[in-house]
């Protein structure tokens, strides 16, 4: 030998570290996997409303929750949040029955110009 290595040793070895990167970013991403259910579980079991999912929200008495200054500041981001998110919620429930109104007006128009319509009370 002339001191190279053999093609097929150098293909072997590089082989071997791409799947050894790869067993690292499995690694990296089960270990990622594990945070985010830690957490996901800890905000579902939370009693602070700061911490706790929208729908969740309701049920907690924000008064009681928290004491502190910066606990009743969160408390009272929190509630501020699940109000805006409600009254986005129902402007956009709003849109949704207006929208489906001018789509339906439309219909009926474009088939009353064909000289259809629809059965809309049907007993």
């Amino acid at each position: 030998m002339t001191g190279r290595e053999p093609v097929n040793i150098r293909r072997l070895l590089r082989e071997n570290d791409q799947y050894a990167a790869a067993d690292e970013y499995a690694r990296h991403v089960q270990k990622g996997d594990a945070v985010s259910s830690w957490h996901e579980h800890q905000s579902r079991n939370s009693s602070r409303p700061e911490q706790m999912p929208p729908q969740n929200l309701q049920s907690v008495d924000l008064k009681v929750v928290a004491c502190s200054p910066k606990d009743r500041l969160q408390r009272k981001l929190a509630e501020e949040l699940f109000l805006l998110n409600k009254a986005a919620l129902l402007a956009r429930k709003e849109r949704m029955r207006e929208r489906l109104q001018q789509d339906t007006a439309s219909v009926q128009r474009e088939l009353a110009t064909k000289g259809l319509a629809i059965a809309i009370n049907i007993d």
